[in-house]
């Protein structure tokens, strides 16, 4: 996971891009659809809705991220289309496999339209940093610290 130093993301809203760690080895990404749920393309190549509990269950379990700007505010754009395009892949298989359709091929086509294959998450930063046209910093989401997820 790219990130200097943990820090406290604002309010998380529909179209952001979360991730988290899977076993310290691996980030997973998904985008966030409403205020209990994340919509992930899953290892088994299903698209699901989860709650973010189940997001970072079976992963690492402790670090839950959203993609932000330098000032720590969630990035989005065009939340609805994003979230409309998420939503539309709900129960559907992609034929998941970890170097030419995973989870961030899935994210990046949700949130901009495009399916474009995209290896790493590193790529996929370079991806979300020239999108947005700044540099991407992942914030830990503290609010779901706070509550019992």
């Amino acid at each position: 996971m790219l990130l200097d130093k943990p820090v406290v993301c604002g309010p998380v809203n529909p179209g952001a891009i979360v991730s988290c760690e899977v076993y310290g080895f691996f980030d997973h990404s998904a985008v966030v659809v409403d205020h209990e749920s994340i919509v992930e393309l899953h290892g088994s190549g299903l698209v699901r809705r989860v709650s973010y509990q189940r997001f970072i269950q079976q992963r690492s379990g402790e670090h839950f991220m959203v993609a932000c700007s330098a000032t720590s505010t969630p990035l989005r754009q065009r939340p609805e289309e994003t979230v409309k395009r998420a939503l539309e892949w709900v129960f559907h298989l992609r034929g998941y496999d970890p170097l030419s359709n995973n989870c961030h091929r899935f994210t990046w086509h949700c949130l901009t339209g495009r399916d474009e294959p995209l290896t790493t998450f590193a790529e996929f930063n370079q991806h979300l940093r020239q999108h947005f046209q700044q540099t991407v910093r992942w914030c830990r989401w503290e609010a779901l610290s706070e509550r019992s997820i």
